[in-house]
């Protein structure tokens, strides 16, 4: 929803009212958006409380206060539709007025005040024990004031017991207190005046209403999350934490909860110093001190983008707040690089699918969000390198980011008390290891092996574990205290006696159960064996006649779609055994599997989806379906395993899908969960859950192949269907269908290698068929030109492939694969595949040393370092493109090789490139004579004639150009053909050095080209 500006309108934003017309005109313009509503409405709040509904054109944002450290976001230019950043810093500045609407000040930093609530809900503190902990809870003490202050009572736990005659919505519980001083309050039932404390005077019958003098916290709720002296997540079970319930006093602020952290219009505050002459301004009742209203605010924020570039001071209303997908990746961040051969390779020897082979460490220097490729430097190497964004995962063994909490590891010498903070802190810096300021407000650069990452927890949950502990402590007190009793009121001989007893009743308690599980299972047995053979009677309709396998050399496809079979040892709920039998249970249980049979036998859709039922497990089934195309899922095969509990049909069953550890979709986790409503385990109403009378099989699985695995996967999140035609939509949706279709080529190899048992025809015929489309459509997209998963039936391009094209990103993850692939497929006998050649990536070069290094970029070891050979770091646009790129491109030599090393480029015209490049030159001379002996002496086979008529013809031009460097007038390489001295002969003379070992080689050289003949 947009406001009257296009700009978009979010949650807490501060807005402006255009047309204004409360009668509290002297409070502002100013509101905050709460929610939006349909027909383009928003319903806001102003500085008086009052809550409105205003049309999103009546309305202007005009700051944005919640943006805290770590918070993604994007600019609101582009709607989140180009690279996003994360917040590394922000400000805000507050103007005040008081409860008359006066302005008190303007620009106020909110380190300058507090509100009336010390505390807010989420904020870090510290206890002089050396813990750290979060607030959960508060309770408030209200002091409330009769007649003009002749009476004044106290009362606890205020929020349970009082009211507020005003409508003063409180903008967000966290961080506001719903009492205020000034403000008017009643009891919510009778007598909590006068069963409060009286400070002053007494109760009367007609206290029944009153004003707010004060307000504070009276204790805290508290979960702690680190301690200074163990700081290790493991360790801190085996320590004693501090009462979860504090007194104020004992604790020690050290940051707030950045994302609950939120400054609106109408919050109320005071100052923090009290004697300054601005809060004594507001301090004008002699009573107690009014708080002051929030009339506007102003925000500032520091982003670090994608692509390693900072901005500072940033208007907030200049970025919105965003998500991100899996593979986005901002600098700083610590990645594992996996190279994607070898990791694949390992992946078929590990049974989850899971690896850390050829696994490097690195951190993120850029990332482009439209290549999907980022610069990481390796740490082994401390080498700059670009990689696929598909290649690569974030290090959660070290995932430190922008705005963590974070604590030294344990050291013996520190001083754990509530004054010394220097043991915890708040990461502010990533660029070089990381920059943490510690909360006695320095700031320093540390190691990840130094300090310990606070793990963040929301305030809903921290609130549930304390109050299993709570349980559990609870639980553990009451039976002490039972024991104790019994301690004191019976004797020793009674307690020997009472425990014989005992024992010997729940002795005989055992060994009645089990008597009545043993009988209970021979019931079961015989039933099963009876209801065996009604199965086999009442299914014989069902079974039909196994089809014969596929002949190798025949094109025809002849796996039936469904049929029924012995159950595979491989089934994933094998071992789920219910208490009536292994294979379901009542008579009508059974008839209702045979129904389902018998849909799924006549409305499968045709070459889609191919199903197993078993005869001796009929609770089992086994279903496989081919992806569409026009999905990144086409022409792959994807396995689920159902099984049909005891309460089917009146519960849904259940469904596994066999993932090999790869998430190909939102809805289907590595686990193999299927999340779907149809089955009870996704979100839903109405006909989209299970129901007994009318869902089916069928209905399951062509779910899961009509909504689950569509052209669009990433909209499967949930909340995430409302991007669909937006920027961010349009952004994010590429990159999940660029990985989809790589984790399906994944998919692919595991299958062909370890197929689902009675499937193993299905598998090698499909892709027998399928594999040259497989081969073409991988070609299509390392052409760069088609967009993924557009493609029709035959993989050939459509309207809406040329719509945008593949990352480079994923292109170069692609040519990673592709070979294994094109192997694969070819080793089946896929029909064609041997057919379709793609050069995904360069060749294999390896050049002839001789042992001798003539190039920063030619090792001895014959490695060559080129970019076009994706062996050498550069932009993507110099890496090897299947479309354009050639072998006659690579083949290049330069005049000048001193400046091809890693960052030497810089230094060419420079003093110091002018004094190192004709040492270079002279040494790759004499390399290049040495290697001219050696290939003279052992010319490569093939090439014995190339080498010999080579310096025949030019031998006498070698000599030449030896006995002008030998004279000492010529600068190495100025010579042309002939080879003359060129112009440039007195740029710079040859050393004596270089002289006298050309001097030494000469002869040799002369010699051997006397032996060939050379010319002249």
């Amino acid at each position: 929803m947009e406001d009257a500006t296009g700009q978009l309108i979010c949650r807490h934003d501060l807005v402006k009212l255009m047309n204004n017309k409360s009668t509290h005109d002297q409070l502002g313009d100013r509101a905050m958006t709460l929610r939006s509503l349909p027909g383009r409405r928003v319903v806001v709040q102003r500085v008086d409380g009052a809550s409105l509904t205003e049309a999103a054109r009546d309305v202007a944002v005009v700051d944005r206060s919640y943006f805290y450290p770590g918070m993604v976001v994007a600019s609101a230019s582009d709607r989140g539709g180009g690279q996003l950043g994360v917040v590394t810093g922000a400000a805000t500045a507050l103007d005040l007025c008081d409860e008359e609407g006066v302005v008190v000040a303007s620009g106020v930093p909110t380190a300058e005040v507090r509100r009336v609530r010390e505390l807010c809900l989420g904020d870090y503190v510290v206890v002089a024990s050396g813990w750290l902990g979060r607030v959960v809870e508060q309770d408030l003490d209200v002091d409330v004031l009769f007649d003009g202050g002749a009476a004044v009572c106290r009362v606890t736990r205020a929020d349970r017991k009082l009211s507020t005659l005003q409508k003063d919505y409180c903008l967000n519980r966290h961080t506001n207190s719903c009492f205020y001083p000034g403000q008017r309050v009643l009891e919510s039932a009778g007598g909590v005046f006068w069963a409060s404390r009286w400070l002053k005077g007494y109760w009367k019958p007609t206290y029944v209403e009153g004003t707010v003098s004060k307000v504070q916290t009276a204790t805290v709720k508290v979960h702690w999350v680190a301690s200074s002296s163990s700081s290790l997540e493991d360790e801190l079970h085996v320590q004693t934490p501090p009462p979860v319930h504090q007194l104020l006093d004992n604790l020690t602020f050290f940051c707030p909860g950045d994302e609950l952290n939120i400054w609106g219009a109408g919050d109320r505050c005071f100052f923090r110093n009290t004697c300054s002459s601005s809060s004594n301004a507001v301090s004008n009742n002699p009573l107690f001190e009014r708080a002051m209203r929030v009339t506007n605010i102003g925000t500032t924020v520091d982003v670090m983008w994608q692509d390693g570039s900072r901005q500072c001071g940033m208007p907030s209303v200049s970025l919105i707040p965003s998500r991100t997908v899996a593979h986005d990746f901002f600098p700083g961040q610590r990645v594992i690089v996996r190279a994607p051969a070898v990791a694949a390779a390992a992946a078929d020897d590990d049974d989850d699918g899971a690896n850390n082979h050829a696994a490097r460490v690195g951190v993120v220097r850029s990332f482009s969000c439209d290549d999907q490729t980022l610069r990481v430097v390796v740490e082994e190497s401390a080498q700059e390198m670009e990689f696929s964004a598909y290649n690569v995962g974030i290090n959660d063994s070290n995932d430190a980011f922008y705005g963590n909490i974070v604590v030294r590891r344990r050291q013996p010498t520190m001083d754990a008390s509530n004054n010394d903070l220097s043991w915890v802190g708040k990461i502010v810096d990533l660029s070089s290891d990381v920059g943490v300021k510690w909360g006695d407000g320095t700031t320093s650069k540390v190691s990840l092996d130094e300090i310990a990452i606070v793990k963040h927890t929301g305030v809903g949950q921290m609130l549930q574990e304390i109050g299993r502990r709570e349980a559990t402590s609870s639980a553990a007190n009451a039976l002490y205290s039972v024991t104790t009793r019994m301690t004191k009121w019976v004797g020793a001989f009674v307690q020997a006696v009472f425990r014989l007893v005992t024992s010997k009743v729940l002795a005989q308690d055992r060994r009645y159960h089990l008597e009545a599980a043993i009988a209970e299972a021979s019931s079961s047995s015989d039933d099963e064996v009876a209801g065996t053979d009604d199965k086999e009677e009442e299914t014989s309709d069902v079974v039909e006649k196994r089809m014969p396998k596929t002949d190798a050399n025949n094109d025809i496809f002849n796996f039936p779609q469904f049929d029924v079979v012995q159950s595979p040892s491989d089934h994933h709920y094998l071992d789920t055994k219910e208490l009536e039998g292994t294979a379901g249970g009542s008579r009508m249980w059974t008839k209702r599997v045979q129904k389902e049979w018998k849909i799924l036998k006549n409305d499968l859709p045709a070459g889609t989806i191919y199903v197993r039922a078993f005869e001796d497990r009929m609770d089992l089934l086994r279903a496989t379906m081919v992806g569409a195309c026009g999905t990144p899922y086409h022409d792959g095969l994807f396995f689920f395993d159902l099984h049909l509990p005891s309460s089917y049909p009146d519960s849904p069953p259940q469904v596994s899908y066999r993932s090999f550890g790869l998430r190909v979709n939102p809805n289907i986790y590595e686990s193999g969960t299927v999340c779907l409503s149809l089955l009870n385990t996704f979100g839903g109403d109405g006909t989209e859950l299970w129901s007994p009378e009318s869902s089916t099989l069928l209905q399951v699985l062509v779910s899961i192949q009509g909504l689950v695995l569509t052209a669009q996967p990433y909209y499967n999140k949930a909340g995430y269907a409302i991007q669909a035609g937006t920027p961010v939509g349009h952004r994010n949706e590429l990159p999940y269908n660029e990985n989809a279709y790589l984790l399906t080529l994944q998919t692919l190899l595991h299958l062909l290698r370890r197929p689902p048992s009675g499937f193993e025809d299905l598998v090698r015929d499909h892709f027998r068929r399928r594999g040259r489309y497989v081969l073409r459509a991988c070609h299509a997209y390392l052409e760069g030109e088609c967009l993924v998963g557009t493609l029709d039936a035959e993989a050939n391009a459509t309207e809406a492939s040329l719509e945008r094209p593949c990352s480079a990103g994923f292109r170069l993850a692609l040519a990673n694969i592709v070979p294994r692939i094109s192997e694969a497929l070819i080793d089946i006998g896929a029909q064609g595949a041997h057919r379709i050649i793609i050069t995904s990536t360069p060749r294999s070069w390896g050049y002839r040393s001789f042992g001798l290094c003539v190039n920063p970029n030619l090792y001895e070891s014959g490695t060559v370092c080129l970019s076009l050979l994706n062996t050498f770091v550069s932009d993507a646009t110099e890496l090897w493109s299947p479309g354009t790129s050639t072998l006659l491109q690579v083949l290049v030599l330069t005049a000048q090789p001193y400046y091809n090393k890693n960052g030497y480029m810089i230094q060419a015209g420079t003093p110091v490139g002018h004094h190192n490049k004709l040492p270079y030159s002279k040494n790759t001379y004499l390399l290049t004579l040495q290697t001219m002996l050696h290939l003279l002496c052992r010319p490569p086979l093939g090439f014995e004639d190339l080498v010999g008529d080579h310096f025949r013809r030019r031998g006498r031009y070698v000599l030449r150009a030896c006995q002008a460097y030998l004279g000492g007038g010529c600068l190495v390489s100025i010579v042309d053909a002939e080879p003359n001295v060129t112009e440039t002969i007195s740029e710079r003379p040859c050393s004596a050095g270089f002289c006298l070992a050309l001097a030494n080689i000469v002869p040799r050289i002369a010699e051997a080209l006397i032996d060939i003949g050379a010319q002249g």
